[in-house]
């Protein structure tokens, strides 16, 4: 077996305003043989491997590991061979354990929290205000409405505020169900570790707004560097909405308004199954008022009935691993 020597000659260093620093030594390598060659002098399990950190004679460098060796033919049987540590090229990145790297992929994700600011209509309040006659009392949950019980038109709108993640992380391949998550909220329960984030997410409460990425080259690598951008909103995506209208259902088995049932011979074929609802005078009324769930008024001493929508699709997002 070949043998090798450190040799005390040759070793150069250096350390760059970025950060950057690099290291040279160079080894002595007696062959086996003649014929021994460039590959079979830098195999030698003696030198150092690539991906090891320097270490030479006392001096080393954890954060330096070998990108090079070149053997040059002393003569004979004798080479010598030149070694080369660095640390990460500049905007190379670094792994999660904070060293150098060696492939896009073990890149440490960059994660970003901001806030998001959006006008929302104000569908369900807090009343904070006993009124004279109302039906409703201070701390009851409803839609903001008049005195009457009558739903303000314009209604309501607030300021909202989500908080918005940004995570950007590097693949090797364009994840082929991306599509399926754009504008999507989460079907299930996940939670994001990334960059050591432990965010957990109950069901339809995070919505995708950005999902893509751009083609890159590294390391002699080709890789995707991909962008996720969630909004998280922790009352949930979906909308509840005050049952309410100007028109109430007319089908059989409704009111007809006016102290009767409707029958199935009272409805004609083609004919709306919806009622104008009238006012004291037997006007058709202009101003939506609440109904019971059941497509009629409702009592002045009933609750308020909300029916909840669904507006955007669903993904699994665990399926991400964020």
């Amino acid at each position: 077996m070949a043998t090798v020597t450190l040799l005390f000659k040759g070793q150069t260093g250096s350390h760059s305003a970025d950060s950057k620093r690099e290291y040279t030594a160079v080894y002595m390598v007696k062959a086996d043989a003649k014929t021994d060659g460039p590959q079979e002098i830098i195999s030698n399990a003696s030198l150092p491997a690539f991906g090891s950190t320097y270490s030479f004679s006392g001096d080393s460098d954890s954060q330096a590991t070998l990108k090079s060796l070149a053997p040059r033919r002393k003569g004979g049987l004798l080479w010598e061979v030149s070694a080369k540590w660095s640390t990460s090229e500049p905007g190379a990145g670094t792994g999660e354990n904070g060293g150098t790297i060696s492939s896009p992929s073990e890149e440490r994700p960059e994660v970003r929290i901001t806030s998001q600011q959006v006008n929302e209509p104000v569908e369900k309040a807090t009343l904070k205000t006993d009124l004279i006659r109302a039906i409703y009392f201070e701390d009851d949950e409803i839609m903001p409405c008049n005195s009457a019980g009558v739903p303000f038109i314009p209604g309501l709108e607030r300021l909202g505020a989500h908080q918005l993640i940004r995570i950007t992380r590097n693949e090797t391949n364009y994840p082929a169900l991306a599509l399926g998550y754009q504008d999507a909220i989460n079907s299930d329960d996940f939670t994001i570790t990334s960059r050591g984030l432990n965010m957990s997410i109950d069901e339809r409460q995070a919505r995708m707004m950005n999902i893509g990425g751009s083609a890159k080259r590294k390391f002699d690598e080709d890789y995707w560097e991909m962008t996720y951008e969630i909004l998280v909103n922790f009352d949930g995506w979906n909308q509840q909405v005050a049952d309410r209208g100007v028109h109430a259902c007319a089908g059989p088995g409704c009111s007809d308004g006016h102290g009767g049932i409707v029958s199935i011979g009272d409805v004609q074929d083609g004919q709306p199954r919806v009622r104008a609802i009238l006012d004291a005078e037997g006007m058709p009324i202009s101003t939506p008022v609440f109904l019971n769930g059941k497509g009629e008024p409702k009592e002045p001493e009933d609750d308020i009935f909300w029916i909840e929508y669904q507006v955007y699709g669903e993904a699994e997002f665990s399926e991400l691993g964020l």
